[in-house]
């Protein structure tokens, strides 16, 4: 099994176990709320050059980590027998820790924006999350390349 495959299993686990009997996990993706996640990592790594081309000093991109991951906040989004759910979770680990939501499935394509930089904004009041093209796809049942 790949790194990513455990990642993702082990997301899918913390979900189901936050959801308990509620709902079975099918799928679930590594989402963002706040700006467009791309946006926010093409500024963080702008601002990472330009302080260790002034100080020459390393610790500036912990500083400028954790201002990205205040901005883009990390979510998980979930797909369910039932629908969606959205989790708020962990910066380090990206697994589900705090059930945000749930949310029909229809809103993947209802309340979705166009695709930004590779992302997909998703309206799931209040918030708006930015999920990965084909992690939306792979929801939708899209072949990967659409």
């Amino acid at each position: 099994m790949g790194l990513m495959a455990h990642f993702q299993r082990k997301s899918i686990e913390a979900a189901q176990n936050v959801l308990g009997d509620q709902a079975k996990v099918l799928d679930q993706a590594n989402t963002f709320s706040g700006p467009n996640p791309m946006l926010v990592g093409i500024v963080m790594v702008v601002g990472f050059v330009a302080i260790f081309a002034v100080t020459k000093v390393l610790i500036g991109g912990l500083v400028i980590l954790a201002v990205a991951n205040m901005i883009r906040k990390p979510r998980n989004l979930v797909l369910t027998n039932l629908g969606l759910a959205l989790f708020r979770s962990s910066a380090f680990s990206a697994r589900p820790s705090q059930l945000l939501g749930t949310y029909a499935t229809t809103d993947l394509t209802a309340n979705a924006g166009p695709a930004q930089l590779g992302y997909v904004p998703i309206q799931l009041n209040p918030e708006r999350v930015w999920i990965r093209v084909k992690d939306r796809n792979r929801f939708l049942g899209a072949p990967a390349g659409t």
